[in-house]
């Protein structure tokens, strides 16, 4: 994502800049994602997902993605902005490395 920021227009700078900074502050969530226990009768450790949390993580990510890619598209990084798309060109440029 930081690679393409500077690439965003200027009317999206400020929303892609709190997608990124949103994305930058996840990792300090991670050990709320995990639980270790260890039973000392058994010599056994085990370590538990909080699935819930782990659900909630995974949608706010995929709603975050989403956004991004709106912006990404709206700055022509997805999909062209012309109007005619020649798909014989395309595919010729792509076989023949030009």
């Amino acid at each position: 994502m930081a690679d393409t920021l500077f690439k965003v227009k200027v009317a999206d700078r400020k929303e892609a800049k709190k997608i990124h900074d949103y994305l930058k502050e996840i990792p300090k969530f991670f050990d709320a994602l995990l639980c270790m226990k260890s039973d000392s009768v058994n010599h056994d450790d085990q370590i538990e997902v909080n699935e819930e949390f782990l659900t909630l993580l995974l949608n706010k990510l995929v709603e975050k993605k989403q956004e991004y890619l709106y912006i990404l598209d709206r700055a022509g990084l997805i999909f062209r902005e012309t109007d005619e798309i020649d798909l014989d060109k395309m595919t010729n440029e792509f076989v023949h490395g030009g």
